[in-house]
């Protein structure tokens, strides 16, 4: 006979979750902050703060500098001279805090949205740029500077942190100094895959990283509560990290978490979790219309918080600054924008074929023919525009840049190896496409050598096109 048990009516529910009491959208009771929405300090129990005037004068100049930096790059991204800007308008407090913990050694790897922190590190305002604009992968010294590329992926930068950050206790143990490694990313990245195996990883191998989470409570068009239903500082325990929730929009409170936490991964104890609460004030990108998905009360509730009123108004109360220094930083700031838009202009616009020369260390057929399409590409926009110019120098100018273009070809490997019978096609094709030159020359009209040149162009493309090597020198023969 099979036994029936009732449960007991007047009992509790065993599966409820404590942490529910404090959903995602709330800030944590838990929550450490020092300098609160109208300016005034207190003192936190676990996290010191060890911070001279002058230090807290620095914070609030940067913050500044960062916010005119995001609000000229939008500017110069509507004006056409970017391809795109992730705005960070409002989280300047998480990128000053760090700037203010890190100590010499740590290396920083960002999101998409550290331009203030990445600039305080050393990284050239063009260099930041051609990120954005398109000319060039990472164009600074991520060792020299201790600041990382920015991931293309949401999450990825996260395993990318851990793997260094076990590098770093490799060097530890072979005598080297001790340091942490910080990573910053978003509260969407939290969904990934990538994210959550870097938690894994760091705390299975006791890592010295400290991830930071900044919560701007917007993954792209989705609430965070979609992907949590509780505090997302909560997750990271259950990977085994210890993990604290601190107001992003606190600088001050920002450098106490991140300097304890920085330390505590530098002395072998492990990583760390903090999740920074704040908002994003600009778009996810300027790609985006948060208008579509969220409302204007919400951004002007939260547009009291900003991070630097808060701290402005803490150091004019006790006299640290005052208007005049203020007027001096606005026209600090007003010089700061110029450079910001004369830096967009200093970026030679990129031969493409060699931005794929440093994809991989080896590159893959796949690659090597990217490159081969994107260098014949190349010649042909050479070639017309010499023609339509007819001048004899800007030719020779031109024979130059198809030598070059050919040489660097066959230096990516795309005319060689397995293809050798393309060798020589190219090698009469050079010739040929230098023979019409000298035509085009000789004739010193701009009708004639336009037709010509194209006639160059056009024998070409017709040799390239699927035909063996010996085939293709046959054509050019004839």
């Amino acid at each position: 006979m099979t036994e029936t048990i009732c449960a007991d009516e007047g009992g509790t529910d065993p599966f409820v979750l404590p942490a529910r009491q404090h959903p995602v959208n709330r800030p944590d009771p838990a929550m450490v902050r020092i300098l609160d929405e109208q300016g005034r300090l207190t003192t936190h129990p676990d996290f010191p703060v060890d911070l001279v005037d002058d230090d807290l004068v620095k914070a609030l100049e940067m913050m500044v500098m960062t916010r005119r930096f995001d609000v000229e790059a939008t500017a110069l991204q509507r004006h056409g001279e970017l391809g795109l800007w992730p705005p960070l308008l409002g989280q300047e407090a998480t990128q000053a805090g760090a700037w203010l913990a890190l100590r010499e050694g740590d290396q920083v790897f960002p999101t998409y949205r550290e331009q203030g922190l990445a600039h305080a590190m050393g990284v050239s305002l063009a260099d930041i740029l051609g990120a954005w604009d398109g000319t060039s992968h990472c164009g600074w010294d991520t060792v020299a500077t201790h600041f990382s590329a920015y991931p293309v992926m949401i999450g990825s930068g996260t395993l990318h942190a851990v793997g260094y950050a076990m590098g770093v206790q490799r060097d530890v143990e072979a005598g080297g100094d001790p340091a942490a490694v910080l990573d910053f990313h978003g509260d969407g990245a939290m969904s990934e895959g990538d994210t959550n195996e870097a938690y894994v990883f760091a705390a299975s191998m006791n890592a010295p990283v400290v991830f930071v989470c900044v919560n701007n409570q917007w993954a792209i068009s989705e609430p965070t509560t979609v992907q949590s239903p509780t505090s997302l500082f909560r997750r990271a325990t259950g990977f085994g990290i210890p993990a604290v929730q601190v107001d992003g929009n606190d600088v001050i409170a920002m450098m106490a978490v991140l300097r304890s936490a920085l330390e505590y991964a530098r002395s072998g104890k492990g990583p760390v979790f903090v999740e920074a609460w704040t908002y994003r004030m600009g778009a996810h990108t300027t790609t985006d219309d948060p208008t579509r998905y969220r409302t204007a009360e919400e951004e002007s509730t939260w547009g009291k918080t900003d991070p630097i009123v808060r701290l402005r108004t803490y150091l004019q109360n006790r006299g640290i600054i005052n208007q005049v220094w203020l007027d001096g930083l606005a026209e600090r700031e007003d010089a700061f924008g110029a450079e910001v838009r004369a830096a967009v202009h200093e970026n030679a616009t990129p031969v493409m074929a060699d931005l794929m020369a440093d994809v991989y260390a080896e590159p893959t057929p796949d690659v090597l023919a990217d490159a081969e399409e994107i260098a014949l590409a190349d010649l042909d926009a050479v070639v017309a525009q010499d023609a339509v110019r007819g001048d004899g120098v800007e030719i020779e100018v031109r024979e130059r840049e198809c030598a070059e273009e050919l040489l660097a070809l066959q230096g990516h490997g795309a005319l060689g190896a397995d293809r050798e019978g393309d060798v020589p096609c190219v090698r009469a094709i050079e010739l040929l496409r230098f023979e019409r030159l000298h035509v085009v020359d000789r004739l010193g009209q701009p009708l004639l050598q336009f037709t010509d040149a194209l006639l160059g162009v056009g024998r070409r493309r017709h040799i390239a096109v699927g035909q063996p090597g010996a085939a293709a020198c046959s054509v050019v023969a004839d």
